[in-house]
């Protein structure tokens, strides 16, 4: 990425400790007077991971105009429209009208377990530094038409059941941490079913077990809680954890001796939130959307925005 941005014609592309890749176009002295708080940057940001596991094959094909490949849409094509702003920011009559600071940041950790690890980072740097925001815009995701305005927030979660394990015979009615993690995937199951479509809840992944003859040592879940209403997603939270320590609790309760111990550690945690379709970022996007022959569409979605 730094390459392809030199190539732009960027001076000074660079990345920080995390691994994001950072562009900074300031521009011409005094082109910002008479601007408000003219030094607030204008930040445009690209993330660089796909949900694809590292030994997916990535063979690109070509039909006609159409370009296919893992992850292309989500995020090669963001990370394109950076360098394309990046050779089109430092166009002399467009970099002549340029009145802030702009910085195209191409992100680490967006994706799944990520938690927005270099979106964080760089907010963060860049309110250590003093350095104010006037406003974020993410390019992320396939299609020309859909214009995320609400940020679905997520909590996710590891609940990992321990005990004692045993014999499968003779240590018969010895805690099972496989069947607490079972009471409690069906316990979740018709939670979500009760609070959609406001928000969902979904068993994502589950392990635990040592071998086939053997009553468990350990059993875990992941699992994924999302909403566009803050205060719903932390309350489903707190539901979710009660269930887990109710569902280690009935599993022990014939042999109190045995408990099983239950432990929820998070994953990540993603906020919720909204801008208003009158927003002028929103307005402007949606304009700039019909200008190029696409009808905008409203969108929710959690992304680095």
């Amino acid at each position: 990425m730094q390459r392809e941005l030199r190539r732009a014609g960027a001076a000074r592309p660079h990345s920080d400790v995390v691994g994001n890749v950072i562009l900074r176009i300031n521009p011409a002295d005094g082109q910002g007077c008479g601007i408000r708080d003219a030094t607030a940057t204008v930040v445009c940001l690209a993330h660089l991971d796909t949900v694809f596991p590292p030994d997916t094959a990535l063979h690109t094909q070509r039909e006609g105009s159409r370009v296919q490949c893992p992850g292309i849409g989500d995020n090669s094509r963001g990370l394109a429209a950076l360098i394309a702003l990046a050779h089109w920011l430092q166009e002399p009559d467009t970099y002549a009208r340029l009145r802030r600071p702009v910085e195209l940041v191409a992100t680490v950790g967006e994706e799944g377990e990520g938690n927005l690890r270099g979106s964080r980072a760089y907010f963060a740097t860049a309110a250590s530094q003093a350095q104010s925001t006037h406003s974020a815009i993410a390019i992320d995701g396939p299609g020309d038409s859909l214009i995320v305005h609400h940020a679905v927030g997520s909590h996710r979660m590891r609940i990992s059941l321990d005990g004692h394990g045993g014999h499968s015979w003779a240590d018969a009615g010895t805690p099972n941490p496989v069947h607490a993690a079972g009471a409690l995937v069906a316990m979740l199951s018709r939670l979500a079913d009760r609070v959609r479509p406001r928000a969902n809840i979904v068993v994502s992944r589950i392990g635990g077990g040592e071998s086939l003859t053997s009553i468990p040592r350990a059993a875990w879940i992941d699992i994924d809680i999302r909403s566009l209403d803050s205060a719903c997603l932390a309350q489903l939270s707190g539901t979710v954890r009660q269930l887990a320590a109710q569902a280690g609790a009935e599993e022990s309760r014939r042999r109190p001796a045995l408990s099983l111990s239950v432990r929820c550690v998070e994953l990540g945690d993603r906020p919720a939130g909204h801008l208003s379709a009158a927003h002028p970022l929103v307005d402007l996007a949606s304009r700039i959307t019909e200008r190029v022959g696409r009808a905008p569409q409203s969108g929710s979605a959690s992304t680095d925005a």
